[in-house]
This record gives structure tokens, sequence and C-alpha cells, in this order.
């Protein structure tokens, strides 16, 4: 995950590479920008959240939604709540999630319950807001049985938004994952079509090869985005007809195996 927090960072400079990433994000949402003005609450439990930080955050949460926007056809209202519970203590936090039980990240937890998000603030916290928040919106749009490579690649590519120079938006490339899967396809690691037919949370959260599904399931968000954005909706709308990943990509891809031949080509 990047470190957003702009008080324990230099500012970032958006590079031609970043600036090239997000023109293919803008391909499938650039009709909602600026449209909205999600109703945020961030609740800072047992702290004062800096001015900057709040400002900063609902920048990027409003952008996300707008990103969301181009992939459903039914636009995420400006009255949807949203609402992120940031802990600065650690007990208080952990002591929160064994209350509930839900699922969590190292950083924070999305429960589907009341629809909120749980986040601790150590210095990865804009990017845990930004993931969780991503699972929001998945619910909001009925998508709360989507398959969880595309539920949590999608956050874990949202998860790398940023403000660059106090001014413009962009989308950072989390270069280790990727890295990672270079490396997975040339060991032989990565079964795709197994790795696709993961679909309970209890599979996702084995302990045994967690980060390999995280790389993966960015790896397929990031290459399907940086080569045909306009995919991603059509995924969606597959899936939406009740079709499953290896159909929906063979549907979208003209077959499965020219799906997994061209992704294998992207990271070789």
């Amino acid at each position: 995950m990047k470190n957003l927090d702009k008080l324990k960072q230099p500012p970032k400079v958006a590079t031609a590479s970043k600036l090239i990433l997000l023109l293919a994000v803008i391909f499938f949402s650039f009709i909602y920008f600026n449209a909205f003005a999600q109703k945020i609450t961030i609740n800072a439990i047992g702290y004062k959240l800096a001015e900057a930080d709040t400002v900063a955050l609902n920048r990027l949460v409003k952008q996300e939604a707008n990103l969301y926007n181009g992939l459903f056809d039914n636009a995420i209202p400006d009255s949807l709540p949203v609402v992120i519970n940031i802990y600065k203590n650690r007990k208080e936090f952990l002591q929160e999630w064994n209350d509930n039980k839900e699922i969590m990240l190292p950083g924070g937890y999305y429960k589907p319950t009341n629809q909120q998000c749980y986040v601790y603030k150590d210095g990865n916290y804009f990017s845990v807001i930004l993931h969780e928040v991503s699972h929001r919106f998945m619910h909001y749009n009925n998508y709360s049985g989507v398959p969880k490579w595309i539920n949590e690649g999608l956050s874990e590519f949202f998860e790398a938004l940023y403000i660059a120079d106090n001014k413009g938006i962009y989308v950072d490339e989390q270069t280790p994952r990727l890295k990672r899967v270079k490396d997975y396809l040339k060991d032989n690691r990565l079964n795709l079509k197994e790795f696709l037919s993961i679909d309970t949370q209890q599979a996702w959260n084995k302990k045994d090869d967690v980060t390999l599904r995280f790389d993966v399931a960015y790896s397929i968000l990031f290459f399907i985005i940086k080569t045909h954005p306009e995919f991603i909706k059509q995924i969606f709308a597959a899936l939406k007809q009740g079709k499953d990943s290896y159909t929906a990509l063979g549907f979208v891809y003209g077959s499965y195996q020219l799906f997994e031949t061209r992704f294998k080509q992207f990271y070789r």
C-alpha cells in the first residue's frame, strides 16, 4: 500500500507514466468527473484529524466515487453516506474489530452490516481508507457477491490514488506487486484459472499465499485498465448476467485462452 499521509511524506510529483495510467482510468469515467459531492463522514476516534488530511480525504473519496460511476449504469448518488472511522489507538481499533469479528486487512476493514469503514491511523492509512471505501461502493452497486479477484483488485488499484503538487489526483503504479507477479509466472507458481475460481472469503483469507492473491488480483485489473479499460464495464455486465469469471473474461476477450495469453505476455 502507498503512504498518502502528506504530513509524513514529501509532496508527490506526477510522472509521465502515472499520467498515462490516469488517462486510462479517465477513459471509463470521464463523463462523471466533478458531477457529485459525496456525503462523507470522517470520525476520528480519540484524536483530532488535521484539517489538511480531512480536505485531502474528501477530495480522494469523491474522485473514487467518480471513477466507480464509470463502471456502473446506476451512478452513486451524492446522498450515499460514506462513513470512515479512524482510530489512532491500536488497542481501541483491535477491540472494535474483536467486538464485530469482521474480516480485516492489517490496517482496516469494511463492515457490510452497517456499511462503514474502520481504519487504524498508521503511515498507510489514506491507502487503507481508499481500499475500504472501494468495498463500500462495490456493496452499494449490489456486487456483494462479486468475484474476489475483481473486488480486491479494484480496491488495490484505487488505494493508490494520491494528490500531487496539491493539485491533480493521480493513481500510482504498485510496482512491487507487479514485479512479484512476473516472478510467479516465471517460476510457474501461478495457475490463473484456478486463482479466478476462488469465490469465498474463507478461501481468500488463507494465510498461505495471501500476498500472492492480492498481487495477482491487482495485476489483472492493472493489465485490463492499461490495455483495454473499456473492458472493465463489459466484464461487470457479464458477471451481472450470471457468468462466472472464466466465462466473463472469455466473452469479453473472445476466449479465455486469449485473455490468459495476453496477460502472460504483458508480464513477461
